[in-house]
């Protein structure tokens, strides 16, 4: 019995990867293996996870009791999602439903996994290797096709070339920009880590960095060194043992960025990125925030909250879909927060608002609780730099409703800190009167 269980937790441990690479990766959804068998995919897990070990199920139900305000604010959220595509004129709403009926079942997943000791690293070890794989295969592509991660996203974009990037693993707007947000929990973790398992995180953490910088998406590249310069801050600040791998990985790659916007300019992708952020300030400078800005987010932020003004209390339904007749006329689709307010109103934007509320307090309590700097402190510090980033892409990018960022987020924001040794399982902590610990899994 024990085998049996030991080898279905490392069954789940492969389910619960492939599970998250049927819903990000770039290969997989261009062979047709990708999305439309991520429901079959999870099912495998749930039934490895929990059918032979029953210890997980009771952990996890204490987990989700823990969490129970972050479960009532997501499905009350969920709720009013099908609520305003059911009654409302929402024309895409069975796509937003399920969307995120797909968000629940990754919090879910993270939320299992939380609950236990085993499992926990392994599942994000291979996640992130998983990934990193993906990433270091697409770069010889990326290089050599400049423009190609933004030409299929395009109208102009081609069966044929949307295939080539996929086999290439080249991804799209999403990818890379969930990438850049999650950076942060790779690069912590492998702070932390020692031996092999630190060499392959810094790595995979630069093959990311690197991607991402050529990939020619301004907003991913800025959140991405954004996330790296506050862990640099910190370290800064307070450490005083992982200083010197930290400072000399965020050194490095501020050195990259200055030199090829300066001496490498003749490069396509860096070209691409810096006459696009020099239009930008140069036409704020100018003409001021609405004039000046040459991307039109004004205009399309104008247009989400005025839609919010007109229908405040459960807004217009869901929109922000590119099949949606009325995206560009209603909604904007280029800022998240707005996005919401005007299609789900007051409503669905302050159970949303809660959540996201809860996740972060969670974090910050684990992350205050720690007196000194610690490997604890570290991985939190990640997560809540990667709370931060998801926060602020949304301001100006769709972030909620992007399959790639919310599932690279969620999935990796707490089952990064999900417990060390010396700190006690879901099931121990039921019995002490506050548990506010996120357990974190020792590298």
């Amino acid at each position: 019995m024990k085998i049996l269980r030991f080898t279905a937790s490392h069954i789940s441990v492969i389910f619960a990867s492939l599970f998250v690479m049927t819903l990000v990766s770039p290969y997989l959804n261009s062979a047709g293996h990708g999305i439309r068998n991520s429901w079959a995919v999870y099912s495998l897990w749930l039934l490895t996870t929990f059918f032979w070990n029953h210890g997980s199920l009771n952990n996890t139900y204490i987990e989700l009791k823990r969490r129970k305000y972050e479960v009532f604010s997501l499905v009350s959220w969920l709720i009013v999602v099908i609520l305003n595509a059911v009654l409302t004129h929402g024309f895409t709403g069975d796509l937003h439903f399920f969307t995120m009926l797909t968000m629940s079942m990754v919090i879910f997943m993270q939320i299992s996994y939380s609950a236990q000791r085993d499992g926990s690293a392994s599942v994000l070890l291979v996640t992130v290797i998983l990934i990193g794989v993906e990433v270091l295969r697409s770069i010889p592509t990326l290089w050599s096709q400049p423009a190609l991660a933004r030409i299929i996203m395009g109208v102009a974009a081609t069966p044929e070339m949307i295939a080539e990037a996929g086999v290439a693993s080249v991804g799209q707007y999403g990818y890379y920009t969930g990438l850049a947000i999650v950076l942060p929990i790779i690069v912590t973790r492998a702070v932390v880590s020692n031996g092999t398992k630190a060499i392959a995180l810094w790595i995979i953490a630069g093959a990311i960095a690197f991607a991402v910088s050529i990939a020619t998406f301004m907003g991913a590249i800025l959140l991405m060194f954004l996330g790296l310069v506050i862990l640099g801050i910190f370290h800064i600040t307070y450490a005083k043992s992982s200083i010197k791998t930290l400072l000399l990985y965020v050194g490095a790659v501020a050195v990259l960025v200055v030199t090829s916007m300066s001496v490498l300019g003749e490069i396509e992708q860096v070209s691409y990125v810096a006459d696009k952020a020099t239009n930008q300030f140069s036409g704020i400078k100018d003409r001021g925030i609405k004039e000046g800005d040459v991307t039109e987010r004004s205009d399309l932020f104008g247009l989400s909250f005025n839609t919010f003004l007109e229908n405040p209390l459960l807004g217009v339904g869901p929109v922000t879909n590119r099949e949606n007749p009325i995206l560009f006329t209603k909604i904007g689709g280029h800022s998240s927060w707005l996005d919401q307010l005007a299609e789900y109103g007051m409503l669905g934007f302050c159970f949303y608002i809660l959540f996201i509320g809860l996740v972060i307090r969670r974090i910050t309590k684990s992350f205050l609780l720690e007196k000194k700097i610690s490997d604890i402190k570290i991985c939190c510090l990640g997560q809540l730099t990667s709370c931060f980033l998801f926060i602020l892409g949304g301001i100006y990018n769709p972030v909620i409703v992007v399959t790639e960022i919310f599932v690279l987020f969620y999935f990796m924001s707490s089952i990064s800190a999900t417990s060390f040794k010396g700190m006690k399982s879901a099931s121990e902590t039921a019995m002490v009167k506050n548990p506010t610990l996120i357990h974190i899994i020792r590298p």
